[in-house]
């Protein structure tokens, strides 16, 4: 098996584990078009090889430790410390899944939309910082982040 067969496989195992088998989710959250994603799955000359540039891309954008896309099928599913102090428990996570459950497809955009906000002022916020947001405090982290929605 080559190394684009290898990263293709590993593609696969994360956007099944970890975004539920949904390509477009992946897609999303990588910022590229779901048919960029899918190409990654067809063979032939219509598909298109997980390059280093992509591979590596996958992995910090994931978190992954670098090179895990090249490593064969039976390598666990690691994530690095994710850069902020502030983390989601299990717990968290389904009650957050179940109330997206119950919004409309225009209010789910919306959310989405606004965490992505959110998200982009956060990576702002770490290269403003240095890195160092494990050390920011809230307040301070306030004052570099964008106000919470109104109700």
């Amino acid at each position: 098996m080559d190394l684009y067969e290898i990263r293709r496989r590993r593609v696969r195992q994360l956007i099944k584990e970890r975004f539920g088998g949904f390509n477009t989710h992946f897609a999303s959250m990588m910022e590229w078009p779901p048919t960029d994603v899918s190409r990654f799955f067809v063979r032939g000359k219509h598909g298109r090889k997980i390059s280093e540039t992509k591979a590596r891309a996958i992995e910090r954008r994931c978190r992954l430790e670098r090179y895990w896309l090249d490593q064969d099928q039976s390598a666990p599913l690691s994530i690095q410390q994710p850069l902020a102090a502030y983390s989601i428990s299990e717990a968290e996570q389904v009650k957050l899944l179940d109330a997206y459950s119950y919004l409309t497809p225009g209010q789910q955009e919306d959310i989405i939309n606004q965490m992505n906000a959110y998200r982009k002022a956060n990576e702002a916020a770490v290269r403003h910082l240095g890195g160092r947001f494990k050390t920011v405090t809230k307040e301070r982290a306030a004052e570099t982040l964008p106000s919470a929605p109104e109700e």
